[in-house]
């Protein structure tokens, strides 16, 4: 089945202390990440439009606050585009958020611009804008096999619907109407239109000092992984 959801760990100076759920009803919850604001963006590894049969779509970002904060808001961020999401990172000195799509040999590199600073729980939900990572002066560029100290400039290219369909729909299967997102995604397809790149499998990120780290885990000449 595709189970989901997102559960804190507690720990104090002897170890760990306990764990309760802090986000219910999400389906194949992926990697994800920390905010500099003290929360967890949650991110779902499936697209699934279910509002059709009754249910709710999958497919997106959600932010999880800790639980002394309060409950999560269970909304999903949309402005953060319908995809298998991988992971998450926010970079401090601009408020951007980095993402990676695990979608098998099309995947994206995206960026999230809030409308405002982000400091608070609830802060990223009042939008923003998306947009897919491009080689300047290479529409298109094949990102999936690049050798070691290979360097790039990078622009970035507007997605103008982030919650637009995939390339297609397919059932997931015992007899369930065909909902199940496939081929690429509604963002990557914009993003491929105006020239972004493409990347293998994307997966962690992490922001440190600065610098965005994002790992390509099926990238290389050896498809064997490489970091950004």
């Amino acid at each position: 089945g595709m189970g989901g959801g997102t559960t804190a760990l507690t720990f104090g100076p002897d170890g760990f202390t306990g764990a309760r759920a802090a986000l219910g009803g999400t389906l194949i919850n992926c990697a994800g990440g920390p905010t500099p604001w003290g929360t967890w963006l949650t991110c779902e590894e499936v697209v699934l439009r279910g509002l059709d049969t009754g249910a709710l779509d999958h497919g997106y970002v959600f932010e999880v606050p800790p639980p002394a904060a309060g409950p999560a808001s269970a909304v999903p961020i949309t402005g953060m585009g319908l995809m298998r999401h991988e992971a998450a990172a926010v970079h401090p000195p601009s408020g951007d958020v980095y993402l990676t799509e695990d979608n098998g040999p099309s995947s994206g590199v995206y960026r999230f611009r809030p409308s405002r600073r982000c400091v608070r729980a609830g802060d990223l939900a009042a939008g923003g804008t998306l947009t897919m990572l491009a080689v300047a002066g290479t529409p298109n560029a094949d990102l999936r096999r690049p050798a070691q100290g290979d360097t790039f400039e990078v622009t970035w290219v507007p997605i103008a619907e982030p919650d637009a369909d995939p390339e297609g729909f397919v059932s997931p299967g015992l007899g369930l109407p065909e909902v199940l997102g496939t081929g690429r995604s509604g963002p990557f397809l914009q993003g491929e239109a105006a020239g972004g790149a493409t990347f293998a499998r994307g997966e962690g990120a992490w922001s440190h000092d600065g610098v965005v780290y994002l790992v390509d885990t099926g990238g290389g000449a050896a498809g064997k992984g490489v970091v950004w």
